[in-house]
């Protein structure tokens, strides 16, 4: 699926200075802030530059398994679960190959009395004793914090309109925004500017916030 956005372009420098979009290209964006740490840095191809994260995923990467309690333990370090991407599944691209939603059960669930008995991790260890491996698909989670009405999004009001600069400032698309915006580039005249009409998928989206800090 692609989008669709009104890009005004500086002619003179040869720059992106904002895009106008929907609600919809917003809520693809804000989603990156509920992705965890550990998804950034695999999404960065590990070139996230925060800290030495970098250098701590590698190392799980390339610890043996045998220095770990179970399989589950890596999966868990370098594939970790939020805590909203269930109730978000549907909102933008699609971070991983693995199915959202999947939980697993200890084979012996019936038997044990215990709040460990579904795991969001394969090969997880059940407080029996026995590898957590049997799939189950719950239902998803009720409400979210958007209204949950017909046309909602996920995070931003369903027919709001936004300004998003090359370096994903999201603003409400206001006149005195936009001016604001291009007194602060310090633009001259209006014929400096350009309107593109640009065509862009959600997978072109994901890939192009790797690169520097430019989406466009």
């Amino acid at each position: 699926m692609s989008l669709i956005l009104n890009v005004l372009v500086d002619k003179k420098r040869n720059r992106v200075v904002c895009a106008e979009a929907d609600s919809e290209f917003v809520d693809i964006i804000f989603r990156f802030l509920t992705l965890p740490i550990a998804t950034i840095v695999r999404l960065l191809k590990k070139k996230s530059c925060v800290g030495c994260i970098d250098s701590l995923y590698q190392s799980v990467e390339n610890l043996h398994p045998k220095h770990l309690q179970s399989r589950a333990c890596a999966e868990m370090l370098l594939h970790p679960l939020s805590a909203s991407e269930k109730l978000y599944e549907d909102v933008g691209v699609k971070y991983d190959a693995r199915e959202v939603g999947n939980s697993y059960l200890c084979p012996k669930w019936a038997r044990v009395r215990s709040k460990s008995l579904v795991s969001s991790v394969k090969h997880a260890r059940c407080c029996c004793g026995e590898v957590m491996d049997r799939k189950v698909r719950l239902g998803k989670p009720l409400g979210s914090c958007g209204g949950g009405g017909e046309g909602d999004r996920a995070f931003v009001e369903g027919d709001s309109m936004f300004i998003v600069t090359d370096g994903l400032r999201v603003m409400p698309d206001a006149v005195e925004t936009f001016t604001s915006l291009v007194d602060e580039l310090g633009i001259e005249a209006q014929s400096d500017l350009e309107e593109m009409i640009v065509t862009i998928s959600k997978e072109e989206i994901k890939l192009n916030l790797r690169a520097s800090n430019s989406w466009v």
